[in-house]
């Protein structure tokens, strides 16, 4: 309440940065795993929500939130995370995610702790004959839902691997996408009678 009160709606300039997320701290229990976090803050109106896979896109996540005006959600684990991307040639592009193994049967899409398995995965399935698409969605809001449908309109099936719970997860948003719904996300509602004019009543 008040992230959503007194930094979203003022869009206030301030970044956060949450530390030991989603499932990392899985030796201490449930009641220290933090695995609401992306469900809440990618409802944040205005907020930016990034989950870095490893130092170089920390650090350079890091940058863009410096850099970028507005609510910032910078969420990492407690876990060190497997290095998969190289720091002296890394740019990191806000809202863009990152195909990092191209396949046809599969698309895995993934965040944070979560990538470097999925690259192990696809590893794994490649043994058994099935060519793995793995997709670094560190970039959870704003969505590149271009990238991701793209990739799952190539392979036809699509997975999600992002440490966090299961209603929650980034892809209800990929789902979401070619759906076109009234009123938008944090608009004025307006009157009902208007809302009737261009949303007519379920039969």
């Amino acid at each position: 309440e008040q992230i959503r009160n007194s930094i979203g709606y003022p869009h206030l300039n301030v970044k956060i940065g949450a530390s030991h997320a989603g499932i990392s701290v899985g030796e201490d229990g449930a009641t220290h795993q933090c695995n609401e976090d992306i469900a809440l803050m990618r409802t944040i109106p205005g907020m930016t929500v990034v989950v870095p896979a490893d130092d170089a896109e920390a650090y350079a996540a890091t940058r863009c939130a410096y850099e970028t005006d507005g609510p910032f959600y910078l969420r990492t684990g407690r876990l060190a995370a497997p290095v998969i991307n190289d720091p002296e040639t890394y740019e990191f592009e806000l809202g863009r995610a990152i195909v990092m193994r191209e396949g046809t049967d599969v698309s895995i899409v993934a965040c944070g702790l979560m990538v470097s398995a999925a690259l192990e995965a696809a590893e794994a399935l490649e043994a058994e004959g099935v060519s793995a698409e793995v997709i670094n969605m560190h970039t959870i809001k704003p969505l590149d839902a271009d990238t991701l449908v793209a990739s799952a309109s190539k392979t036809g099936l699509r997975s999600h691997g992002r440490g966090a719970l299961h209603r929650g997860r980034p892809g209800r948003g990929v789902r979401r996408r070619p759906v076109r719904a009234l009123p938008g996300a944090h608009a004025p509602r307006g009157r009902a009678r208007r809302v009737r004019r261009v949303r007519p009543r379920p039969r």
